[in-house]
């Protein structure tokens, strides 16, 4: 006879733990928002340091740390924020100022 509790424990347990802690809780729509945002910040994250590569060759620091929640820590020249800031408005996903 199999233990009804004890397999509904290890099926809710593997259901858990297959789903990523960030999805955990959230609708389609909030994950598919979350990861526009991602990939928008990577594409322009791409396109700052592709341009400054062609202004000031050796000198193309700039990083950007974006978290799902939509905040955004960033590394680099004010020139290079505001190329940034730019782009992430493009893709349609304005900053908050700070």
């Amino acid at each position: 006879m199999v233990n009804v509790t004890a397999l509904a424990v290890a099926v809710t347990a593997a259901l858990l733990f297959a789903t990523p802690l960030s999805a955990q809780g959230k609708s389609a729509e909030e994950q598919q928002q979350e990861a526009d945002f991602l990939r928008a910040s990577g594409v322009c994250q791409a396109s700052v340091k592709s341009g400054a590569r062609g202004r000031m060759p050796g000198r193309t620091t700039f990083k950007a740390q974006a978290d799902a929640d939509g905040t955004v820590n960033t590394l680099g020249t004010d020139h290079a924020r505001f190329e940034y800031e730019r782009c992430m408005s493009q893709q349609g996903h304005p900053l908050r100022p700070r």
